[in-house]
């Protein structure tokens, strides 16, 4: 979706010189030729159609361009970037989800939640831009944990570096 709603402005965006993948694998396939945001999701989207063939390596590919469209993006400068969040609260505490064991997973095991935990420190990171997280009044049929959030305040001018608060 995000591919397909933002295609042209993600091609016009380059990669941060700033850019290190950790992956051997991401870095052999998207580090020589990967120039804007668009070609890193391509390289993801590979690896997502591979994954039925290779799935060691495809998920980690997955899971490490997932890390650095995140990355690249709270890194932007020239375009304004908003991260908005529904549902905030259900990614903390325990989820539906449950291991081969039938045990039930902490959110914190769910990487691609992870960037999202810390909210003020994202908000802190994005270069140009603003994060945003709604809260929902359901939640799942699980025991709340105390680091679920009872309230998440959207916009405090003191946590707001200086130029960000015209969003």
């Amino acid at each position: 979706a995000l591919k397909e709603a933002h295609k042209t402005q993600l091609q016009k965006t380059e990669l941060s010189p700033k850019w290190a993948p950790v992956n051997s694998d991401l870095r052999e396939n998207a580090g020589r030729d990967a120039k804007s945001i668009l070609d890193l999701i391509e390289v993801g989207l590979v690896a997502m159609d591979r994954i039925d063939m290779d799935h060691e390596k495809s998920i980690l590919t997955v899971g490490d361009v997932f890390d650095e469209v995140v990355n690249q993006l709270k890194l932007v400068e020239q375009t304004p970037v908003l991260f908005a969040l529904d549902e905030y609260n259900a990614i903390h505490g325990l989820t539906t989800f449950r291991t081969v064991r039938m045990k039930t997973l902490h959110s914190n095991c769910i990487r691609m939640t992870r960037p999202f935990h810390h909210f003020r420190r994202m908000n802190e990171e994005i270069q140009n831009g603003l994060a945003v997280a709604a809260l929902t009044e359901t939640s799942v049929n699980q025991a709340f944990r105390k680091e679920r959030p009872s309230r998440v305040v959207l916009y405090q001018p003191e946590t707001i570096p200086p130029g960000r608060d015209a969003l």
